[in-house]
């Protein structure tokens, strides 16, 4: 039976702050990757692997997609 995973992404910092947050919090964000079920692997169209729960870097402003896949499901893709 094929079902829909249900994604999450969470960013560590908002990405929507004004450039003087670039001076104090850096030009990286930490962006834990989740799916329901857990165990998921996942790929980024940046070449970023793992198996979910995980956490990234990733430069703040970078746009990317996350690829979800797991046996039993259908394949989900997130635009980031």
């Amino acid at each position: 039976m094929n079902t829909r995973f249900r994604v999450a992404l969470a960013m560590g910092a908002a990405v929507s702050l004004a450039a003087c947050a670039t001076i104090t919090r850096g030009t990286t964000s930490q962006v834990q990757i989740q799916s329901e079920p857990s165990g998921a692997d996942v790929r980024t169209s940046t070449g970023f692997t793992c198996t979910t729960p995980c956490t990234m870097t990733v430069n703040r402003k970078d746009e990317f997609s996350v690829t979800f896949t797991k046996a039993g499901y259908e394949p989900e893709e997130v635009e980031v």
